[in-house]
């Protein structure tokens, strides 16, 4: 077993991923991440984000003397994926190699350029902060963000951060650059912010309803935008005091529902009035009930022991004494004589 170990490695930043810590970690040596994993005698990870354990992190971290309690979380971004397979599908890929979407601006201005978790995320395309649209690409050599990939094209004793590229070793975002602002709703954001919600915990939720929706639904919504539209604008009409929070949920939830039950074409399930929709669901949730209560077995309640008799039964020889007032052999003294003294 190789007990070697590294003695610097940065620190972790706000909001960086497990990806770009071990690239980070891999330029300050000038090593890859494969000639890394071999020499500290680990198993290096096709995708850290997902895979990389707290283990696996805080081994790389021995010896360097950065605390494990700040080296876990790295490992817990993106954990709901290990459950949750349909998480996945809302992150950036190229192939199957994992991919990273940058926003340069941020790059530009950062004292120590990271990447953030919320780049990773497909549904990430504005940034928040400069109302900058995301670049997936070098703009020199036109090479995918690689997770994995450091750039090691290092110049005397300059060590390249990751705001060079692995394949041309240019810079992929400048001081001079254009980078135009587009205008970013508050509805957007929200978008953008469920997506990433989703990502990390396997969950999200709407404003107004109380139930936590799954992953799989959200890609549902994704895939229709017409149906949701559809179903908005309908329930807007038939609920304007309302509004969109509760019963535009409830609308699209109920078709999803109905959708992945029934097989049912949503073309033909949105020519239906909504109160058959509403029908047909509550049909199939009662069914549900019934036969869930039947498959159930009832259990009576156990009758409850009393204490010493139990322990009596199991050590006659040690049973317990029942605490009286007066003596053992002593019987009670009727009240009435109690009274008289």
């Amino acid at each position: 077993m190789n007990t070697s170990s590294i003695m610097i490695a940065p620190d972790p930043l706000p909001d960086e991923s497990a990806a770009s810590w071990i690239q980070r970690t891999c330029q300050l040596h000038g090593v890859t991440y494969k000639q890394l994993a071999t020499s500290l005698g680990v198993k290096r990870c096709f995708d850290p984000d997902l895979t990389a354990t707290r283990k696996h992190l805080c081994r790389i971290a021995e010896g360097t003397g950065i605390p494990f309690r700040v080296i876990e979380p790295l490992a817990d971004s993106f954990k709901a994926a290990r459950t949750h397979p349909a998480v996945k599908q809302l992150l950036n890929f190229d192939g199957k190699i994992p991919a990273y979407r940058f926003c340069p601006k941020c790059l530009v201005t950062d004292r120590i350029p990271y990447l953030r978790t919320s780049w990773r995320i497909k549904g990430w395309t504005i940034c928040p902060e400069h109302r900058v649209k995301m670049l997936e690409r070098c703009p020199t050599c036109n090479a995918r963000i690689r997770a994995t990939e450091p750039c090691l094209g290092v110049s005397g004793e300059t060590v390249l951060g990751i705001d060079h590229c692995a394949a041309c070793c240019n810079p992929l975002a400048t001081p001079t650059g254009s980078y135009p602002e587009v205008w970013l709703s508050p509805t957007r954001l929200r978008i953008q912010q469920t997506f990433l919600s989703a990502a990390r915990r396997g969950v999200f939720g709407v404003k107004g309803y109380d139930n936590r929706l799954s992953v799989e639904f959200l890609l549902w919504l994704k895939a229709n935008p017409d149906v949701v539209k559809q179903l908005i604008f309908s329930s807007l009409v038939e609920h304007p005091r309302y509004g969109l929070d509760y019963h535009g949920v409830e609308s699209l939830v109920s078709a999803y529902c109905l959708e992945r039950t029934f097989k049912i074409d949503l073309a033909m399930l949105l020519k239906r009035p909504r109160k058959q929709r509403d029908t047909e669901w509550d049909r199939w949730v009662e069914k549900c009930t019934e036969a869930t209560l039947k498959r159930r077995q009832w259990v009576p309640a156990a009758k409850p022991v009393d204490r010493a008799v139990k322990y009596s039964a199991l050590h006659p020889l040690q049973a317990p004494k029942v605490r009286t007032r007066g003596r053992l052999d002593q019987k009670p003294k009727p009240k009435a004589l109690r009274r008289a003294k």
